[in-house]
């Protein structure tokens, strides 16, 4: 079957799936042989390696490439950014979710994703604020964003020696 990329993840609970985001990298592969600079195939294989294959090396050399092309690319600016976060180079994962902040000042995600690093190395205050210009941007999971201020007010004032561990996906 001849299946597009963005439906890819529809298929999760068949046993094709990874069959075709293999097919579809591979795919990738052979057009960037061709055409080292073709943006969408650096991307996409970019989005494979990192999301279905966990392949983070691969995915930040196809990110980097995706940047060395666009370099305003929103999208693979955040991936990058979450890549160095997997990676636990939270300086790093800073410095990418800033690139966003001085692109666009109202993403509500960058500064979503800065709150969870800066929660990570434990730098409360910055997590927080962080957090509440978020909320002030309207971010889909502000009210959710409410409980873990008040979580990281309670650690900041009360118990520094109290862990918080948020699972919260980046993105």
């Amino acid at each position: 079957t001849n299946i597009p990329f963005h439906h890819l993840q529809e298929l999760k609970g068949d046993g094709i799936f990874k069959k075709k985001q293999l097919e579809y990298l591979e795919l990738c592969r052979k057009i960037l042989e061709k055409q080292p600079d073709n943006l969408k195939a650096n991307y996409d294989a970019a989005v494979i390696s990192h999301r279905f294959l966990k392949d983070l090396n691969a995915a930040r050399n196809h990110f980097k490439k995706v940047l060395e092309l666009e370099p305003e690319n929103i999208n693979a600016i955040i991936n990058l950014g979450g890549i160095c976060f997997q990676k636990e180079d939270f300086n790093a994962a800073i410095k990418e979710y800033e690139k966003v902040r001085k692109l666009q000042p109202k993403n509500s995600s960058a500064l979503h994703n800065l709150a969870v690093v800066y929660t990570r190395q434990k730098k409360y205050k910055e997590a927080i604020d962080a957090y509440r210009k978020a909320i002030m941007l309207n971010h889909p999971l502000k009210d959710r964003f409410e409980d873990i201020i008040k979580d990281l007010e309670k650690v900041l004032y009360e118990d520094d020696s109290t862990r918080i561990d948020y699972n919260i996906s980046m993105g």
